[in-house]
This record gives C-alpha cells, structure tokens and sequence, in this order.
C-alpha cells in the first residue's frame, strides 16, 4: 500500500513538473538561411562551410546537422523561390544554449548586410543518443 502510495505522488508530482514547467531538457533548433541575394547572386556552399566551420562549430563544438532545401515564400506581390542552408541542432533547453543560436543568426545577418532570408524554428524534442562503437 505504501509502494502505491508512493507511485501515485511520483506520478502527480511529474504531471505537475511537466504542466508547470512545460518544457523538455532538449530542444532542436533549426535555422534555415537563405542563399539568394537581392541582385539574385547566391552565397556559396563554400562560403556556407567556412561560416558553419568557423562560427557555428565553436558554438556548438558538440555536434550539428546541416542540409540544402528550397523554399517559397511571399514577397508582397509574388510568389518567390529561395534556396537555402539549413542547420539543425539539438541542445540543452537552457538560455545559454537559446542565445548560442540567437548570436549565429545575429553574426550570419550582421556578415551578409541583413540580405538574406533567415528563419528560426525550435521545438521539444526527446532525444536518445547512440554511441559509435
């Protein structure tokens, strides 16, 4: 009776924790950047793989996940394309971490005059890591 007793406080007080807090211990952010420029020149995967190795990478030494899409999107009056580089990180859900990510985005627009397309993304995520053997 005492075990069940105990299980049932456990459970409430984990339904209370994840109500009141909300939140899980990891969070996967992705930022899509854009790679077309107004003059419709584009940012080049070189230059791409020297900001990730450079910038990001010392940020998030940990690990990062990088990939090419395309993308629409409304300008006011059309419909236009864009490519873009995006950037997918998993980290601890922590203000440390959230303004790691702001500072790459803010480094990114400051480096390219604010140009290029930029968008963020984070949601809660449960994560299980496998290591090499």
């Amino acid at each position: 009776m005492i075990i069940l007793i105990l299980i049932i406080c456990i459970l409430i007080f984990y339904c209370f924790y994840m109500f009141y807090f909300g939140h899980s211990i990891f969070i996967k952010s992705t930022i899509s950047f854009g790679r077309t420029f107004k003059n419709e020149s584009e940012l080049t995967y070189e230059n791409w793989k020297m900001f990730i190795d450079n910038i990001v990478s010392n940020f998030f030494p940990n690990g990062l996940t990088i990939s090419e899409s395309e993308g629409r999107m409304f300008d006011g009056s059309k419909i236009v394309k864009n490519k873009n580089f995006d950037l997918f990180i998993v980290h601890k859900n922590d203000e440390i971490n959230k303004e790691k990510i702001d500072k790459i985005i803010e480094i990114f627009r400051k480096k390219y005059n604010n140009e290029l397309q930029v968008m963020k993304m984070e949601e809660n995520v449960s994560v299980v890591f496998y290591n090499r053997i």
